[in-house]
């Protein structure tokens, strides 16, 4: 059976804050600290005409319009060696995108640290 192509799009809209902190001088090896956070809107639509459910004759379609948001912290050592930097960081990201159900399927919400549930 041949593949049948459905077609979409999924656009972002949002605002972030990103700090960082730097124990230290700019010309030395330093420690730092940062962090982000962000939130927003996610527009989703998808539609395919091959895609049939027959008994109401109708295609698979959705506009799906959703929030998400999300953090990170992080921290760091910056060597300065030769004129050159060597950074090593840790870094914890969590970001999170809602779902919802729509007619039999359920689209389930995202979340970077865990599997999908509905």
């Amino acid at each position: 059976m041949k593949a049948k192509r459905g077609d979409g799009d999924s656009k972002y809209i949002g605002a972030g804050l990103l700090a960082r902190y730097d124990f230290g001088s700019t010309m030395a090896s330093r420690p730092y600290i940062e962090g982000s956070a962000r939130l927003g809107r996610n527009y989703n639509r998808y539609e395919n005409i091959h895609m049939i459910d027959r008994s109401t004759g109708k295609h698979a379609k959705y506009d799906m319009n959703t929030n998400y948001f999300g953090i990170h912290v992080g921290a760091g050592y910056e060597f300065k060696i030769y004129n050159q930097a060597l950074d090593i960081y840790a870094k914890y990201l969590y970001n999170n995108l809602d779902g919802f159900t729509y007619f039999k399927w359920c689209f389930c919400y995202a979340r970077s640290w865990s599997k999908y549930r509905c």
